[in-house]
């Protein structure tokens, strides 16, 4: 969910869980997480 909410901006996602991004990576391929980057356009 904080991945979505910061548009698949892991640096973000990271910062809002209270993580390091490498920890937060590393949760991501533990748990296969697919990751989809937002486009800022419509």
């Amino acid at each position: 969910m904080a991945l979505n909410a910061c548009g698949g901006n892991q640096i973000k996602a990271a910062d809002l869980l209270g993580l390091n991004r490498n920890t937060l990576r590393k949760k991501i391929r533990t748990h296969s997480i697919e990751i989809v980057k937002h486009s800022r356009r419509n």
